[in-house]
């Protein structure tokens, strides 16, 4: 009877723990990936994709965005997908070359206080160690904040505009180095 105990505790924190770090959401798209025919997956991808982009949007202002968000990036950033690695060198190459990236961030913080206080850590991070090293280029973030207390009703005018000039600016830098390569990562013949 303890020793059920024992175990029905030590599930139970095991699946926090698989929870809080994210595999949930990097299994879910990395096995429906690999694992659908793909007559099936061309039809269902679109709704799989939108169905997912939805569980993170609404789990987005919860403890479980975090992980479920560095799940899904760790599945679809993978090693010769979006980069590979040289092996007789340190360096590596930026397979997702000639793709563009816009990134919005809200945020609690004032953007010129993360700026003056942090040197925008969290700005630089998503640019030059995720996005940047994978060969995103160029790399638009704009950071909306603070959100809290009214202040984001306050705000909304001026960050619809913000959008609107950003999303009228998207332009192909160099729409011919751009390559499906999804279907040959997977294995499958395109």
């Amino acid at each position: 009877r303890g020793g059920a105990r024992r175990r029905a505790g030590f599930c139970l924190s095991f699946s926090c723990h698989v929870a809080r770090r994210g595999y949930g959401a990097r299994n879910r798209v990395w096995t429906y990936v690999k694992n659908t025919p793909a007559g099936l997956l061309a039809l269902t991808l679109l709704g799989h994709v939108a169905l997912t982009l939805y569980v993170l949007a609404r789990n987005s202002f919860t403890p479980r965005f975090k992980p479920m968000l560095k799940g899904l990036i760790d599945r679809l950033l993978l090693p010769g997908f979006a980069f590979s690695y040289h092996a007789d060198d340190p360096w590596w190459d930026r397979l997702l070359a000639g793709r563009s990236a816009d990134v919005l961030i809200t945020m609690d913080t004032p953007p010129l206080f993360l700026r003056l206080s942090y040197g925008n850590a969290v700005i630089k991070r998503w640019r030059k160690q995720v996005l940047e090293f994978c060969g995103f280029r160029p790399v638009r973030i704009l950071a909306l904040g603070p959100v809290r207390k009214g202040a984001a009703e306050k705000s909304l005018p001026g960050w619809e505009a913000r959008i609107a000039k950003l999303a009228r600016s998207i332009r192909p830098k160099e729409p011919g180095k751009k390559s499906p390569r999804l279907a040959a990562f997977l294995g499958r013949n395109p």
